[in-house]
């Protein structure tokens, strides 16, 4: 390769000639299927340099929907990711409410050659656990309230 022209604009900070490519990232997402309202659950992100040169203060950051709260922090910072090289980010939600929701992860780098991302869409259920059970034994227990007080009433008239 002959070169025939350099120009260094005032705001460069500089040449760097290689014959290595720049770093390239991939990036993998991985959620649990089912989400259910007032879940707590991981976002696993696996980050990939597939390029032949190292990379710096990558950022991963992740937004979400309204109906999503992310309880540890929304941006991380990887210090450098070797050429081929890979890292697991993690970052905790909560389901606050039932309907779609989506999720947006991004890596970016200033000597990337790319900036990857992954938008997640889904739907949280309605939590029928917990909830719904305490709220059967409360109808079981104003059934059984009311049968006994009948029974007792009933008694009550025998004996007059």
């Amino acid at each position: 390769m002959k070169i025939k022209k350099v120009i260094i604009y005032g705001d460069s900070s500089g040449i760097e000639y290689t014959n290595l490519s720049p770093a390239k990232l991939e990036l993998y997402v991985f959620l649990p299927e089912k989400i259910k309202v007032r879940d707590i659950f991981k976002v696993k992100v696996f980050l990939k340099n597939v390029g032949d040169n190292y990379i710096k203060n990558v950022n991963v950051s992740a937004k979400t929907s309204y109906n999503l709260r992310i309880i540890n922090k929304s941006s991380i910072n990887v210090a450098e990711l070797k050429k081929y090289a890979n890292t697991n980010i993690t970052f905790e939600l909560e389901a606050l409410e039932e309907g779609e929701y989506n999720i947006t992860i991004v890596a970016f780098a200033r000597r990337s050659l790319n900036t990857p991302s992954a938008i997640i869409e889904g739907k949280i259920s309605p939590n029928i656990g917990f909830r719904s059970s305490l709220g059967m034994v409360g109808i079981i227990f104003l059934i059984l309230i009311t049968i006994l007080s009948i029974l007792y009433v009933q008694n009550s008239l025998k004996r007059k």
